[in-house]
């Protein structure tokens, strides 16, 4: 789960509160869902597969969806 670092990073710059808005609208129009569908999901796949987790990938991208929305409607951002 190497790649989980750019995923945290992104999550401790969302939830700053200083964090510009041009800065959060880039990373949840855009940046947030490429590293999670190009990096952290193929890890995280790999990893709950392997404790016997696995999990159907449509799960994953739900999850991906419903945490972008939750931002964009706390950061009061549209894309």
């Amino acid at each position: 789960m190497k790649k989980e670092k750019s995923i945290e990073v992104m999550h401790e710059q969302l939830d700053d509160e200083n964090t510009s808005t041009e800065v959060n609208r880039a990373l949840l129009c855009g940046e947030y869902e490429r590293v999670y569908k190009t990096e952290y999901l193929p890890a995280l796949m790999k990893y709950d597969k392997s404790l016997g987790q696995e999990k159907p990938k449509q799960y994953y991208l739900d999850e991906l969806n419903n945490t972008i929305t939750q931002y964009l409607e706390l950061k009061k951002i549209t894309c």
